[in-house]
């Protein structure tokens, strides 16, 4: 296994209630989480399609790590859907999906559907890691990403 990456930043999801019943959501930054559980990491991609808008934000952000359960209550106020379930209704249809991102989201980014659908697969496990707007994201077991047990696979 290679070494593990040094983490920079680290975030937690957080909910803030609002007049009328409404509720903000995001990342709050914190001094650390626990890294012995199931994380996502978050890091500069080196890929040759990185855009100029993305690679001064993302080489500053540096590496961060968030708990995947976390990532996965992002991802359902989000969407207000489960990872696989998003997946299983939007993987067919991504341009569809891109449109109506487009018309519902204020601050739409292009290829946000498609975005969405790559963390879907990742929070429902079809796959380990994915780069989009010069990041890789990448699902981790913490404990064993940081050498703190040892992985059957070798």
């Amino acid at each position: 296994m290679a070494r593990p990456l040094k983490i920079d930043k680290y975030y937690r999801y957080k909910e803030v209630p609002e007049r009328g019943g409404k509720i903000s959501f995001g990342w709050e930054a914190v001094a650390d989480i626990v890294l012995s559980q199931k994380l996502v990491l978050s890091y500069p991609s080196k890929s040759s399609k990185v855009t100029d808008l993305d690679i001064g934000w993302s080489h500053r952000e540096g590496v961060s790590a968030t708990s995947f359960d976390d990532y996965v209550l992002f991802f359902k106020a989000l969407t207000g859907n489960s990872p696989s379930d998003f997946d299983g209704r939007w993987s067919d249809v991504e341009d569809q999906l891109e449109g109506e991102r487009r018309l519902y989201n204020k601050s739409y980014r292009e290829d946000e559907g498609k975005f969405l659908l790559n963390l879907s697969k990742l929070l429902s496990g079809k796959t380990e890691r994915f780069s989009q707007y010069s990041r890789v994201f990448k699902a981790v077991d913490g404990a064993e990403y940081f050498g703190m047990i040892k992985s059957d696979k070798g």
